[in-house]
């Protein structure tokens, strides 16, 4: 696994006001297999938010979404991950259905 540089910014939709803006925090991404990533924890000053208090859980399950909305949308995360692990993509495009990530071979 791997640890990426995020910034959270939360809005409260109810309260049409944001609560938390630019939270620098370090997401835990397992890249292994390129269809599917998933981020497992969310780090902040080295420490777990998986383990705080309520409050701090809550946070960590919301940053982790908006970490992979970030990667499903082909935000900077996805870009550091294809770097970091030799990703590329074989096709003729987005709307290729033999299209796939896959490892470069060195």
């Amino acid at each position: 696994m791997s640890t990426y540089t995020f910034w959270y910014t939360h809005r409260d939709p109810i309260l049409e006001t944001e609560i938390l803006h630019d939270l620098e925090c370090e997401v835990e991404v397992d890249a292994d297999d390129p269809t599917d990533i998933r981020v497992t924890d969310v780090l902040v000053n080295g420490k777990s938010l998986r383990i705080g208090d309520a409050v701090s859980k809550a946070l960590s399950y919301q940053i982790m979404d908006a970490a992979e909305q970030n990667i499903s949308e082909a935000g900077h995360l996805w870009d550091e991950i294809k770097e970091e692990h030799g990703y590329v993509y074989r096709g003729l495009g987005g709307n290729d259905p033999d299209g796939h990530w896959h490892r470069a071979v060195a």
